[in-house]
């Protein structure tokens, strides 16, 4: 459920908008499920499980954006909360901002933006004492843990420029270039290639060419 609320007054736009998701199924069952099962071994993954399950729990969403465009120089900016109350849903702030200015039917642009999570996630570490393999299995169930939860953070910053040719009515040309600064805890925008978690601080730069066709 959600609402939105949109102003217009001259050159400026201002909009906000609020919404609230609930979350119907526990997306890590089988981990939390393996996880009660050691909780005599590791009583505290009883409140490990209770703290991600994501069951019943809700998403809420709040945005506040504004733009101003006189046909020659433009900019738009955008703020963002996210709150969960479960550990596997996102929570933090974003921001971005973009300006540009048209010279005719070519307009050049610079942007930048940020992510950081409102907490740190918790690193969880298994109980010390128990024989091999026993000690192995905790230590991979702990580490499985910490992995899911510190996927979800999102903690980035980013600049980019970029240019934009309306080479005929309703078509587009758009040439840009960011350069990605991504903490090693907070990679839940990217698509990682292992189950392992990063252990350093990873930078990225994405080079795109894209064509924009309204119908």
């Amino acid at each position: 459920a959600g609402i939105g609320l949109n102003l217009e007054l001259g050159n400026w736009k201002l909009r906000y908008n609020y919404a609230d998701a609930g979350m119907n199924d526990n997306i890590v069952k089988p981990l939390t499920d393996a996880l009660l099962t050691i909780s005599p071994l590791w009583p505290e993954t009883t409140n490990i499980v209770q703290e991600m399950d994501t069951k019943g729990k809700s998403i809420i969403y709040h945005e506040l954006g504004a733009a101003y465009d006189n046909n020659i120089w433009w900019a738009q900016a955008e703020a963002a909360l996210l709150s969960s109350d479960t550990l596997l849903g996102p929570n933090g702030r974003l921001f971005y901002l973009s300006i540009g200015r048209r010279f005719g039917a070519v307009s050049i642009y610079g942007l930048c933006g940020y992510s950081r999570p409102d907490k740190d996630a918790p690193i969880f570490t298994a109980p010390a004492g128990y024989p091999s393999p026993l000690s192995d299995l905790l230590a991979m169930l702990a580490n499985a843990a910490t992995f899911s939860v510190a996927g979800v953070n999102q903690e980035q910053d980013s600049v980019g420029v970029g240019a934009r040719w309306d080479f005929r009515p309703k078509m587009a040309i758009k040439f840009q270039v960011d350069k990605f600064d991504i903490e090693k805890s907070g990679t839940n925008l990217w698509v990682r290639s292992g189950p392992a978690q990063f252990t350093e601080n990873q930078t990225s730069t994405v080079i795109s060419l894209s064509m924009d066709v309204l119908f």
